[in-house]
């Protein structure tokens, strides 16, 4: 199973008049606190940080309880992940702007 995606539970009985199961309830499972820190793992030591990867960590961090506090560790991590990455981008941006300028 995908990091991030919950199992699709179903329970129901059999219709009397035709035989077949009929759905009562249709619901996702939550992850576990342990895989989602494995997959959590996983997800950022695979490289640079794009922007499917913090989809994938968000879509992550809503498998788990509001007041579970790997969610808050892990929303505080990937928080400081976006700001480290938007530091790294803005000075990747600064030298080439000024090569630019110099070439005017």
């Amino acid at each position: 199973m995908p990091a991030g995606e919950g199992r699709l539970l179903r329970s129901g009985r059999r219709s009397p008049q035709s035989g077949r199961v009929v759905c009562l309830c249709t619901r996702f499972a939550l992850l576990t606190e342990q895989q989602i820190t494995r997959s959590w793992r996983t997800l950022f030591r695979a490289g640079p940080i794009a922007d499917d990867t913090i989809a994938k960590a968000e879509a992550m961090l809503d498998e788990l309880r509001a007041e579970s506090p790997l969610r808050h560790r892990l929303r505080t991590e990937l928080n400081e992940l976006i700001a480290q990455r938007t530091k790294q981008a803005e000075a990747a941006a600064k030298p080439a702007r000024r090569r630019a300028k110099a070439k005017s």
